[in-house]
């Protein structure tokens, strides 16, 4: 478990990047196998979620343009979609995965 310094660090890095008037975090817990979504980068932005195919096991969970913060508390802010789609691809034998979103107004 992360110390509470750390915590603290994560907690003033994570209301920094989050403007609380119009977004706010979603966590979500993914099941093990296929997620059923498509994560694209819009430009030099944060990835987001582009598209939930029908039966997808996160529907009702996640919605479009959702952004991604991070996977099992590892900060994704940065990755490319495709690097994230691979991590998630690779935890997909867990039998949950922690997807923490922002969900709000897109910039």
């Amino acid at each position: 478990a992360p110390s509470s310094d750390e915590a603290k660090d994560a907690l003033v890095a994570e209301s920094a990047f989050l403007d609380t008037n119009s977004e706010h975090t979603v966590t979500i817990i993914a099941p093990k196998g296929k997620l059923g979504v498509v994560v694209q980068n819009r430009g030099g932005g944060s990835p987001f979620v582009s598209d939930i195919r029908e039966g997808s096991v996160l529907e009702g969970q996640i919605q479009l343009n959702d952004r991604i913060l991070s996977v099992d508390d590892q900060d994704v802010r940065e990755l490319k979609a495709f690097h994230i789609s691979k991590i998630l691809a690779s935890k997909n034998q867990n039998s949950a995965r922690k997807i923490v979103v922002s969900r709000g107004t897109i910039v």
